[in-house]
């Protein structure tokens, strides 16, 4: 794992910044690419019925080549993929325009297929929603019971909320969520730590193994009352939201 110092300054230069805010979230599923692929696809298919679904391969050499393969972003996921990493973990991410992550298919991947799953997003500055970190992890406890942990941290217009619903993980740092602004007891840099102490690098690209196959799934035949914008929208809507906010 890098240090600290070598990932936050990864996050401030690389692809992600560039590319912002499709990095905001990046969710992921524990297991082999092709597991989570299998489920995933099992799981599009229970959500759009007899819609045409389609599987390929591809192979991007980086981040910048698979956003750069996107043409079209929804207000509902059409596009998902599964991308191999260097760790246990599978990133799962969508052609989504909110860039807010699929928590509904993370929670059936973990309550339909028993795959461990860590649901999560966090910007500082505004992106398609007002600033805020989300953390939910999910798996299957030795009963069988479905275990949920979340952490959540937003502003809400002129104010902040934080909650926290579940057992603590080993590792998070409970220490933080007594501090008394709510806006710093889970912040961006607390959610990437968090999520580095579970094995997980979202936001360093060196975290992903582009050298293997990226899975993609994508509906063919999704109703046309799905708004379908470019990358030029997202980032318009980002800078109303930034101007509204003052930044």
């Amino acid at each position: 794992m890098l240090s600290k110092e070598r990932t936050f300054q990864v996050i401030g230069t690389n692809v992600f910044h560039e590319w912002f805010p499709l990095g905001v979230s990046i969710d992921l599923v524990e297991g082999d690419v092709s597991i989570v692929t299998d489920a995933v696809r099992a799981q599009i298919k229970r959500f759009t019925g007899s819609e045409e679904i389609e599987e390929f391969e591809c192979h991007p050499t980086d981040w910048n080549a698979l956003y750069r393969s996107v043409n079209s972003f929804t207000n509902v996921p059409t596009k998902f993929f599964c991308i191999p990493t260097k760790s246990r973990w599978t990133a799962l991410w969508t052609n989504c325009f909110l860039c807010d992550g699929y928590d509904s298919l993370c929670y059936c991947l973990t309550s339909q297929h028993g795959l461990r799953t860590i649901h999560w997003k966090a910007s500082d500055t505004p992106s398609m929603f007002q600033p805020g970190s989300t953390f939910c992890h999910r798996m299957i406890g030795s009963d069988g019971t479905l275990l949920e942990r979340t952490v959540h941290c937003s502003q809400q217009d002129s104010k902040w909320e934080f909650h926290e619903i579940g057992a603590p993980l080993p590792e998070e740092d409970l220490s933080l969520y007594k501090t008394k602004l709510k806006k710093d007891r889970f912040s961006e840099r607390i959610a990437i730590e968090l999520l580095e102490r579970l094995g997980a690098e979202p936001r360093n690209e060196l975290f992903y193994d582009f050298s293997r196959p990226v899975r993609l799934i994508e509906r063919r035949g999704y109703p046309d009352t799905i708004a379908c914008e470019n990358f030029d929208y997202i980032r318009m809507r980002v800078g109303q939201h930034k101007l509204l906010a003052g930044h």
